[in-house]
């Protein structure tokens, strides 16, 4: 599936407000020479992600170590998986940048206890798109842009931003929210009392296969954490 107009929209107006907001709009042009080599040569993190360095450190304001968590995660289920290793580098580079867009959200949106307004929940919901469109700007990788954009999106197609279902989601989005969502649950949040256990939060994956997550994912991250070899 396309990005869409809303990523278009985007990369020219809410991408630079994130950009300007970082300090970055100067620097743009130096952003789009940092573009990922197409080339099978695993690129140093470092460089690539030097130009939003100022949006990864808004990122782990909000969530401290998340997306480093993430990415180790996605990493070892895509192993599981037999990815190989072009896709398992793209695969942690949108770990370790899926929420960059949040830096275009209100910290008090973010940190809010209380339940959101359908105004703040919009405002939230548009993090995938605002960070798709950021991370185009670093990268021409279109499955690390579509990995980012469609993190949010439910295997049953009531997720967002797009309404995706099922294998219409690309696979790195569907392993990307299911270890997204693992992370997110057993941390602290400001709307939750505690964070869940792993067990408790392995319990809440299983009941979302089908709905929220892709249950053959579901089933091999399970193992994953077990220490389980599938036969």
């Amino acid at each position: 599936m396309g990005l869409g107009p809303w990523t278009l929209v985007c990369e020219g107006a809410a991408a630079q407000m994130a950009l300007g907001r970082a300090g970055l709009l100067e620097s743009r042009p130096a952003v789009r020479r940092a573009k990922l080599p197409r080339s099978d040569a695993l690129p140093p993190y470092g460089e690539l992600l030097r130009p939003v360095r100022a949006l990864l450190d808004i990122q782990e304001c909000h969530s401290p170590g998340h997306a480093a968590r993430v990415a180790t995660l996605a990493e070892r289920l895509a192993e599981r998986l037999g990815l190989g290793p072009n896709q398992r580098l793209h695969l942690r580079l949108a770990s370790l940048v899926h929420d960059l867009g949040k830096a275009c959200v209100p910290a008090s949106v973010l940190a809010k206890p209380a339940p959101l307004t359908a105004e703040e929940r919009q405002l939230v919901q548009q993090h995938p798109v605002l960070s798709a469109a950021i991370v185009g700007l670093i990268t021409d990788r279109r499955d690390v842009v579509e990995a980012v954009l469609h993190h949010h999106e439910w295997w049953d197609g009531t997720g967002y931003p797009h309404g995706s279902r099922g294998e219409e989601i690309p696979l790195l989005a569907r392993i990307l929210c299911l270890v997204d969502s693992y992370d997110a649950m057993t941390c602290d949040r400001p709307y939750r009392p505690r964070p869940l256990t792993s067990e408790e939060a392995q319990a809440e994956l299983a009941w979302g296969a089908g709905t929220q997550f892709e249950p053959a994912l579901v089933r091999l991250f399970l193992a994953v954490m077990a220490g389980a070899v599938l036969m």
